[in-house]
């Protein structure tokens, strides 16, 4: 679905905003004739060798697949692009880890009978271990799946020979559960990114234009399947059970507006435009109480060296603007010499909290971050002139 790429790198133009480089990726369109691409892309267990820590080369497929179609709905008119991508792997994935053998399990029980749960739900040792071990190795393969879906779809629409309109749609739903040696907490990824890009482009001899309105918006979740339980972490002995079972969520949406226009006057090429920018991301991550102890007699007498608590939140949601418009001549003196002198100026508002939940502190006695709250809100004290050559 690529057409062009173009990177900016060092000493960027006065379009390029706060960064010292810039990727910029262009889809196909449609044309007048149709063309259209297929791809497969199959990989299984019968060509890979076999995991040297496993006895057998357990069963594994991948598939990557799709293709694109392109061409006119109304001939030098109206066209469009379709392109599609879908990944299937399902595949056992090698793993190992310490475990409780079945002697630490019934005295960690009998002592400290809270940790009954995080127990139950290890493997039991299947490598060979003393008979007074605490612990153990256990080798073996889990199932891992992931189910990938993406498409890109355009249609450009030419009003005239000078003015046509673009409109672009980009969506992902990415899902894929990743196994571990707990199979009890296995962590499930799923979600969708969707981006929206409508923009005008004028053309004529002497100069261009071009007006853009894009909307972004992802919606993701990582999850530990022993959160749904409350499965607490536990790490005592070089056994860990993970940490604690994790809910991560990503919530948000970008919105944008942006103008640039290109006017050539004899050696001058002036370029000038703007921005106006709102972002808004939020997010959940909450996970179960840690327990760390920092030897067996510690653990049996529940002395932790560290307890790590999270008090689960409402969806926390952040906003802030950016304005932006910049100024450039690129003016070519001679043919082998051409200087480059633009301005750019940048504002971008200070982050809030919708339910006012985000607080700095002042400065204090003790220094910076020991003082009394500032205003929810206002995590600092924004800056307007942010001018830069």
């Amino acid at each position: 679905a690529i057409a062009e790429v173009s990177v900016t790198k060092g000493i960027a133009s006065a379009s390029v905003s706060g960064m010292s480089g810039n990727i910029n990726i262009i889809t196909k369109g449609g044309t007048n004739q149709f063309h259209g691409t297929v791809l497969e892309f199959n990989s299984v267990n019968d060509y890979n060798a076999r995991n040297q820590f496993l006895k057998t080369n357990p069963r594994s497929t991948f598939n990557q697949f799709g293709g694109s179609f392109g061409g006119p709905i109304l001939h030098d008119k109206l066209f469009f692009f379709l392109n599609y991508q879908g990944v299937r792997q399902s595949a056992f994935t090698a793993l190992n880890g310490t475990v409780p053998t079945p002697l630490f399990a019934s005295q960690a029980i009998a002592a400290q009978p809270q940790y009954a749960q995080v127990f139950a739900v290890f493997p039991a040792p299947n490598q060979p271990y003393a008979a007074t071990a605490l612990t153990a190795n256990w080798i073996g393969a889990r199932s891992l799946v992931q189910n990938d879906n993406n498409a890109v779809g355009r249609i450009d629409y030419y009003l005239n020979s000078a003015n046509w309109l673009s409109l672009r749609y980009t969506d992902s739903h990415p899902t894929k559960l990743a196994p571990s040696v707990i199979a009890e907490n296995s962590r499930i990824s799923r979600g969708m990114s969707d981006s929206y890009n409508f923009q005008f482009t004028h053309a004529a001899s002497a100069w261009t234009a071009a007006t853009r309105v894009a909307y972004i918006r992802p919606d993701l979740i990582r999850l530990d399947l022993g959160y749904n339980y409350n499965l607490d972490g536990l790490s005592v002995n070089g056994m860990s059970s993970g940490g604690g079972a994790e809910n991560y969520q990503i919530r948000g949406a970008t919105f944008e507006i942006g103008e640039n226009v290109s006017l050539t006057r004899g050696k001058h090429t002036i370029e000038f435009g703007g921005i106006v920018q709102r972002l808004n991301d939020g997010r959940i991550d909450d996970t179960t109480t840690s327990f760390s102890y920092s030897n067996t007699a510690d653990f049996l007498n529940n002395i932790p060296n560290q307890v790590q608590v999270n008090f689960p939140l409402n969806l926390y949601q952040l906003h802030m603007y950016q304005f932006g418009a910049f100024v450039q001549d690129n003016f070519r003196v001679t043919k082998n010499l051409t200087i480059n002198m633009g301005l750019r100026y940048d504002y971008w508002t200070v982050p809030k909290e919708r339910d006012g939940r985000l607080f700095n502190r002042e400065a204090g006695p003790l220094g910076v971050g020991t003082g009394p709250f500032r205003p929810a809100g206002s995590v600092y004290d924004s800056y307007w002139p942010n001018f830069g050559p």
